[in-house]
């Protein structure tokens, strides 16, 4: 992810160089299945986490008057976005 740039736009540590290196020994194909399933992994820890802490923040945002997150929800960037129609308006 760091040789990506998809934590940091550099690397100041070697790591583009490490990546390049891992896709030229595991190929291409191989290099994106090994990076899927450390995807999955990282969602798994996330998904205990966050069921357990979206409890407090229902419990205080309701009771407690605490005010919800002002920041877009993730989902909400994608919810009229499908491939489809972008297609189409790239051919327009």
């Amino acid at each position: 992810m760091y040789g990506a740039g998809l934590l940091h736009s550099t690397s100041n540590d070697g790591a583009d160089v490490e990546l390049l290196a891992f896709i030229q020994e595991h190929t291409k194909e191989r290099a994106v299945s090994i990076f899927n399933s450390c995807l999955l992994d990282l969602l798994r820890s996330a998904i205990g986490v966050y069921l357990v802490i979206k409890q407090d923040f229902d419990h205080w945002q309701t009771g407690h008057s605490v005010a919800a997150p002002d920041r877009p929800r993730i989902a909400a960037l994608f919810e009229s976005y499908s491939s489809d129609s972008k297609l189409a308006g790239e051919n327009d």
